[in-house]
């Protein structure tokens, strides 16, 4: 595809997991590392990625690059508010497993963070404005002290 000055322009699709990644690779030994390992065979920054999906509503519409992902059902309707519920505590509960420090794997920001953040600040914006009176989904409510850590940090 050409562009006005009859340039090529290819649009390039990175996955930024994989950037996470190469950055990891060509920087080993700068901070923050972004896969940390608790042991030789756990890598929980990788494992709290590929958690992501599970852990957020089901049937829910996961796009990125909309507005509000998993704020809508595959069909169009909005996501019950007992699913954020459950989403929430069960982010709470992930956390509590790395409980050396406020991040999602530990003390320090990891890959994982980078992985979560967006949809952690958006849950953090949209559920307290579709659902105004329930403490209950409001990730940042004294319910959940763990992900309010995690946004404090």
């Amino acid at each position: 595809e050409n562009n006005e000055n009859g340039v090529n322009v290819k649009a390039i699709e990175t996955n930024p997991i994989e950037l996470l990644e190469q950055i990891q690779k060509r920087y080993p030994d700068k901070s923050p590392q972004f896969y940390p390992k608790l042991s030789m065979a756990v890598d929980s920054s990788r494992c709290s990625i590929l958690r992501l999906p599970g852990i957020m509503p089901r049937y829910s519409h996961p796009d990125f690059d909309s507005t509000a992902p998993f704020l809508f059902r595959e069909d169009g309707t909005l996501v019950l508010k007992s699913s954020h519920e459950v989403s929430l505590e069960e982010i709470e509960e992930m956390q509590e497993e790395y409980f050396l420090g406020n991040y999602l794997c530990g003390r320090d920001v990891c890959a994982a963070d980078m992985v979560w953040a967006p949809y952690l600040e958006r849950y953090a914006v949209q559920l307290p404005l579709l659902f105004p009176n329930a403490k209950s989904c409001d990730p940042r409510s004294n319910r959940y002290d763990e992900v309010n850590a995690w946004y404090v940090a």
